[in-house]
């Protein structure tokens, strides 16, 4: 069983101003985290790694998309709403893209 909900109207009483962008805003006000690694691991510790990770990652001279078939995220868009439509990627034919 899948639940979705609508966050765009959650949390505005801590904002003067909610509908305008200010980006001095502490994170713990408007950032929403399910159970998966932020809640396993501890949102301290992701940001931490996660930025030193994507850092290291981006900065090698060698990095690059892979040629044919391996460079290809492959995607699909799927409808969990009417008003929230997502694309899920696969690597290879599985019971993901099957399921849809």
């Amino acid at each position: 069983m899948r639940s979705h909900f609508k966050t765009a109207d959650l949390n505005r009483d801590p904002f003067e101003r909610p509908h305008e962008v200010e980006p001095n805003h502490p994170t713990h006000h408007y950032w929403i985290h399910g159970d998966g690694v932020f809640k396993t691991l501890g949102e301290d510790f992701v940001y931490r790694v996660a930025e030193q990770v994507l850092r290291t990652v981006f900065t090698r001279s060698n990095f690059k998309r892979a040629t044919g078939s391996a460079g290809t995220l492959r995607r699909f868009l799927i409808s969990f709403h009417p008003y929230t439509d997502a694309y899920l990627f696969v690597l290879k034919p599985g019971p993901v893209d099957k399921a849809f």
